[in-house]
């Protein structure tokens, strides 16, 4: 996250992955859930912005956040966005616009 707030403009952390951390920390799963949220709460700020994905749709967490990204992307066109994802499970998405 430090790198990203030292490269990036904005980093936008869709209300998706806060929630998702959040289930992981109150399951016990402490190893991810409660340092990530811990560190984004730290740098949560003009330049890290929990986003509003609530009106995104999707058959899942990767669906949404994907929805969200391709959103975002389509209404900064002059700007580059990236979806950076370690999550074993998220498959690519190729996008033919």
């Amino acid at each position: 996250l430090n790198f990203l707030k030292s490269y990036c403009d904005y980093v936008y952390i869709p209300e998706t992955v806060i929630k998702e951390l959040n289930f992981q920390k109150d399951r016990g799963e402490t190893k991810v859930g409660k340092p990530l949220l811990n560190k984004i709460t730290e740098l949560k700020n003009d330049k890290f912005i929990i986003a509003n994905d609530q009106a995104c749709k999707g058959e899942n967490h990767d669906d949404k956040i994907f929805a969200y990204v391709k959103l975002l992307a389509s209404s900064n066109r002059n700007d580059m966005v990236y979806l950076l994802s370690n999550d074993k499970d998220f498959k690519l998405k190729i996008l033919m616009d």
